[in-house]
């Protein structure tokens, strides 16, 4: 399905699958059409809500974000991300977005 962009799920022993997270991509450059791109992000992540998923994450393309602007026009966005931070694999975001879907999926962690 093209919304959500991503989705984490499990399924269980039963059959019965659990939604875990959803994730919008929005990977625009143009500053200036940021605000649309986290409507339609908030369209996503409302239909993801009623089907079951627990967490919804917004990753955004754009240099400068007014985080608590972006929150008021998307409230189903429980973080946003950047995707430049996210493609250089290092960093507090990049670790925090990590160590969540680790954790989310249940992955061991190495001691």
């Amino acid at each position: 399905a093209s919304d959500p962009d991503i989705v984490i799920r499990e399924t269980m022993a039963d059959g019965a699958i659990r939604k875990i997270l959803a994730i919008e991509v929005k990977s625009g450059t143009d500053i200036s059409n940021i605000h649309n791109r986290i409507g339609e992000a908030e369209k996503s992540h409302q239909k993801a809500k009623n089907e079951g998923y627990r967490e919804c994450w917004t990753v955004v393309n754009v240099a400068k974000l007014d985080i608590a602007k972006a929150k008021t026009e998307s409230p189903t966005t429980n973080t946003f991300y950047s995707l430049k931070d996210l493609m250089h694999k290092k960093g507090a975001s990049y670790e925090e977005f990590k160590q969540n879907i680790i954790a989310m999926v249940g992955i061991p962690s190495a001691s």
